[in-house]
């Protein structure tokens, strides 16, 4: 399924609005940014982290790349995550 609009209209002034998106800068990343389903899991121990547990529950949640579109008059974002990651 793909989030984009054909010519979007800014829901605040009504102006026209670009898409964009936002880059996941992280850990020396350079990705583009993702929605994870669910509450975030994170490692209690060092043993868990180390035993890549955690990684591996993120890994199976559903994932969905964000899109931004941005009003060129007003700077309003509107975000949408409709692209499986």
């Amino acid at each position: 399924m793909t989030s984009k609009k054909e010519n979007p209209v800014c829901l605040r002034c009504s102006g026209p609005m670009e898409i964009g998106y936002l880059p996941d800068t992280g850990e020396k990343s350079k990705r583009e940014g993702t929605w994870y389903s669910g509450d975030r899991i994170t490692a209690r121990s060092i043993a868990e982290a180390i035993s890549g547990k955690v990684r591996k529950a993120n890994q199976e949640k559903k994932k969905f790349y964000i899109d931004a579109y941005r009003c060129t008059l007003c700077g309003y974002l509107e975000l949408y995550a409709n692209r499986e990651a």
